[in-house]
């Protein structure tokens, strides 16, 4: 029987909680914290685009480039969610090339989100798959109900899964991207001079 060393050191952190509790800050803030601390990150974030107060879609930005592109936009176009259309072609642009440079790269994986628009995209359901089997670290953030049998997946393989609650304050947030990039630098060390 032959093991895969990279699948067993795999680390994974899991960010899920209901919308608008703070998980792209959370990531956000320890991709920051891991780049302040030296160590090599990639993946992507997707934010809110957010126009007089109103949302009006969604963008996802490569973390090594800055690269960024829409993700979703009001419109009529296909495939849709809700009122939103989504844009495949640049979830596979920018969110799964960045997923595999960060993966060849052997840089800490962040990926934000593992939701229903970007579940989308058969590409990036492969790309998540190979950062599973393949990386060493991955940071993720995954929509609380979804069902997808990837979502479910990385809340059930996740190393740890921190449930944020609605209306954690800014300092919360802080706290537990502080712990988990601490965690994440050591880990990430360790497996460099393994």
């Amino acid at each position: 029987m032959t093991i895969q060393r990279s699948r067993l050191s795999t680390a994974l952190y899991v960010i899920t909680g209901p919308p608008g509790c703070g998980k792209t800050t959370t990531i956000r803030l320890i991709a920051e914290k891991l780049r302040l601390i030296g160590i090599p990150i990639g993946g992507m974030i997707t934010s809110e685009v957010r126009r007089g107060g109103i949302r009006v879609g969604f963008e996802i930005l490569d973390v090594s480039t800055g690269k960024s592109l829409p993700l979703a936009g009001l419109g009529n176009e296909e495939p849709r969610i809700g009122k939103y259309s989504v844009y495949i072609s640049n979830i596979e642009e920018i969110g799964v090339k960045s997923i595999l440079q960060a993966i060849d790269n052997n840089s800490v994986v962040i990926i934000d989100e593992v939701g229903p628009m970007e579940l989308m995209s058969r590409k990036f359901i492969e790309s998540v798959e190979r950062a599973l089997s393949q990386s060493r670290i991955i940071v993720a953030t995954v929509h609380f109900t979804s069902r997808h049998q990837l979502a479910e997946k990385l809340r059930r393989k996740a190393t740890r899964l921190i449930q944020l609650r609605r209306g954690a304050s800014m300092h919360e947030l802080d706290k537990i991207a502080s712990e988990l990039s601490q965690e994440i630098g050591v880990r990430f060390r360790r497996s460099v001079d393994e």
